[in-house]
């Protein structure tokens, strides 16, 4: 398994009672404490951020906590029916709490509210406001995934493939998982850097590895119809077999697309002309990205390993690489 942020025990500790305290474990349906241990939030936290120092872990870990609890509470409660209001209704109650000043505009009424209302305002002090407004993108990205699914199901509607990369993009968190990357990091990487083209090809193919490999892992799951899978052996009228073989080929020509794209990058750096210090930060950032690739499909491959319990009944959320458990050179060879 990939190698754990120092901090993975007092993670699980801190990872616990903020479940508890949000009222996340109240809900059997969605989430018990048996169930939240078993799927340890906090491992794979400490597994894709490796080098992140407490403070933070600890902010990335609560933010995607809660939006793990608000995907488990959408399959579990909006899904089996394909109650598309109360799936809207509930994600824009999430919106509310994305607030740029530290004052509530309500109390939140449920666990995922109280999640992300004390997750949010942990995160307002440490960040930037461009960074804000570019994470609360993501969120509401997220969301909006959530509500596509599930009208996808209200609709018995199999979404094209263009559709379906794209919402799985949003899902996987395109911009938000980026971002709380950079934000572990320390936000060293010149934002000139990121708004390149080159860049841009980087997260574009690093975010299909993760949807790719989420999807290849959830399938055959309860939610097939937003599964790359059936997407795909339906857009081209082939067996089941075929789409899987079909979009594991994608997966290993998007990985092949997310190394050439990384391989671009000095070559960016001395268009830039960039400052040695601006160079290292971005090769740290680019390892960063490997970590969280490398570090997702090791917990992943975890929890595959595990006997089944009562976590199987629970959808498993966002969490992006299935269980191949490659292993991406270091970009230290890049330099």
């Amino acid at each position: 398994m990939s190698q754990a942020n120092q901090h993975l025990d007092r993670l699980r500790e801190h990872s616990l009672e903020f479940a508890r305290r949000s009222g996340m474990l109240d809900l059997p349906h969605v989430w018990d404490e048996q169930a939240f241990r078993d799927f340890d939030p906090a491992l794979w936290s400490a597994l894709t951020h490796p080098r992140a120092s407490w403070n933070e872990l600890v902010r990335l870990n609560d933010l995607h906590l809660t939006l793990w609890y608000a995907l488990a509470y959408v399959q579990s409660t909006f899904k089996p029916s394909g109650d598309l209001a109360g799936t809207k209704a509930f994600t824009r109650g999430l919106a509310d709490f994305l607030i740029t000043e530290p004052v509530l505009p309500r109390p939140p009424v449920n666990p995922a509210e109280r999640g992300l209302a004390e997750a949010w305002q942990n995160l307002l002090p440490c960040v930037a406001s461009d960074q804000l407004s570019r994470l609360r993108t993501g969120v509401l990205q997220f969301t909006d995934s959530a509500v596509r699914e599930v009208a996808n199901l209200a609709q018995d509607r199999i979404p094209d493939p263009v559709d379906h990369v794209e919402n799985l993009r949003h899902k996987v968190g395109l911009i938000l998982a980026p971002e709380l990357l950079l934000f572990s990091l320390g936000n060293r990487v010149p934002s000139e850097v990121m708004r390149t083209r080159e860049m841009v090809a980087v997260l574009d193919a690093w975010t299909d590895v993760a949807g790719l490999n989420y999807d290849l892992a959830m399938y055959p799951g309860p939610d097939a119809v937003n599964n790359s899978v059936v997407v795909n052996r339906e857009f081209l009228g082939i067996s089941t077999e075929e789409a899987i073989a079909l979009v594991r080929r994608l997966h290993g020509s998007q990985l092949d697309e997310f190394e050439h794209s990384l391989g671009q990058l000095p070559v960016l750096f001395d268009d830039l002309r960039l400052a040695e210090q601006e160079r290292a930060a971005t090769l740290i950032f680019a390892d960063g990205l490997r970590d969280w690739l490398a570090g997702d499909a090791g917990w992943e491959a975890g929890r595959h390993n595990q006997q089944q319990t009562t976590l199987s009944t629970v959808p498993a959320g966002p969490t992006g690489l299935g269980t191949t458990g490659f292993r991406i050179p270091a970009v230290s060879a890049l330099t």
